[in-house]
Order: C-alpha cells, then sequence, then structure tokens
C-alpha cells in the first residue's frame, strides 16, 4: 500500500512540474524574453504585506519567478532571487508565521531549481522543518521540497523518506 501512496504522489509530483515547465516555456516564449533589451535587472517593485496573503497575487509572483528561472540565464535567475528574498523578508517583518513560512518554501524551491540543493537543505528547509513540524498548512510543502532537494543531490533514500510523511490527501 505504502509503494502505491508513493508511486501515485511520484506521479502527481511528477505531472505538476512537467505542466509547471510547459507552461514557463510557452510563457517565456510570447512574453517574457525580449532579445533586443540587454538592460541590468530592473527593481522588484515594493508590495504590500497584502501581497503575502492574496492567492492571486501569490500565484502570480510564482509563475513569474518559474518563467525567470526556466529562461535560464543568470539576468534572469537574479531577478527571480530578488523576487523571492523580497517576499521573504517582507514576510519576516509582517511577523506572520505562515507567510514566513511559505515564502521560505519558495525560496528554498528557487536554490533547488538552480543547483543548490544542499545549501537549500543546510540554510533554509531542515531548520524550518524544525520550526513549523505542528504547522500542517505547510509541512507537507515542506517535506515535498526536501523531498525534491535529497532527489536532487541523488539521495533517493531519504527523498523517499521525506515523501513517505505527506500523506495520499496532503496536496489534494
Amino acid at each position: 500500500m505504502a509503494f502505491f501512496l508513493r508511486k501515485k504522489t511520484i506521479i502527481r509530483i511528477s505531472i505538476l512540474v512537467g505542466i509547471l515547465v510547459l507552461g514557463a516555456a510557452a510563457f517565456v516564449t510570447y512574453k517574457l524574453v525580449d532579445l533586443n533589451n540587454n538592460s541590468k535587472v530592473q527593481p522588484v517593485d515594493k508590495k504590500p504585506v497584502a501581497s503575502l496573503t492574496d492567492a492571486k497575487l501569490i500565484k502570480e509572483k510564482q509563475v513569474k519567478v518559474d518563467n525567470l528561472i526556466a529562461t535560464g540565464d543568470e539576468k534572469s535567475i537574479k531577478q527571480a532571487e530578488v523576487i523571492v528574498k523580497d517576499d521573504v523578508a517582507t514576510a519576516k517583518a509582517s511577523g506572520s508565521q505562515t507567510a514566513v513560512a511559505r515564502t521560505s518554501v519558495d525560496w528554498a524551491n528557487v536554490l533547488i531549481q538552480t543547483g543548490r540543493a544542499q545549501e537549500a537543505l543546510d540554510t533554509i528547509l531542515l531548520p524550518l522543518n524544525k520550526e513549523y513540524t505542528t504547522v500542517d498548512d505547510y509541512k507537507y510543502s515542506i517535506y515535498g521540497s526536501i523531498s525534491w532537494a535529497y532527489r536532487m543531490l541523488g539521495d533517493s533514500a531519504k527523498s523517499y523518506e521525506y515523501l513517505d510523511r505527506i500523506p495520499s490527501k496532503g496536496w489534494d
């Protein structure tokens, strides 16, 4: 049974990642890439704390960050990092534990996507896991990101260990 649930979760994650990559590629192709623009990274406008709780704004920002990372160039990755780091700082200043957990997981995911999985584990995810073990809202997102980081590092046993902690209804 555990194998079936693990396989089901892996399939869900694979499908989600595939959809995100395809969507990011399509968006970048039509809206984001400007081959004639060699200017420096544009500063990111500061958003009010409401941007940390508004689902539509959160989703828009996540799509923008994913698209910037999907371009793969250093300038875009730096801009994505600025967006996410700004969100983390705003969340910490707001004092909202939920916002801090969400934005920290977002930052860890950026690190993983850009080949820095060990840094994500050491500096964000494992400390976050200790701090938020009782917060159900983000516990499973933290487990998923830890699993992903270990998978990217080639440690399948640790990856499955954290993946198995996510109940089949965890991301439903």
